[in-house]
């Protein structure tokens, strides 16, 4: 599979519970994707940094890469797979 870098800064709406969060839906410029399912989730320093990595398959059938970084507590998009 092919991916397409982005890395910018998105708005996230996700379910915070019980020491997990699961993001259901997102703003990418002006067009908003609701997600489908996470298929993957995965943790990454970088430098002192602990970030969250949500690979999701949206509604509309795209499937992205969302970044969550714990020190400033913003989303960004980190991928897009074609």
């Amino acid at each position: 599979m092919i991916y397409q870098t982005v890395d910018e800064q998105i708005e996230v709406a996700a379910i915070y519970k019980q020491g997990s969060v699961n993001p259901v839906a997102f703003r990418w410029g002006n067009k908003k994707y609701l997600v489908d399912k996470v298929n993957l989730i995965h943790t990454r320093y970088e430098g002192a940094i602990k970030c969250y990595f949500f690979s999701v398959s949206t509604k509309s059938g795209g499937e992205y890469q969302l970044k969550y970084n714990t020190d400033n507590l913003k989303w960004h998009l980190d991928q897009f797979y074609l």
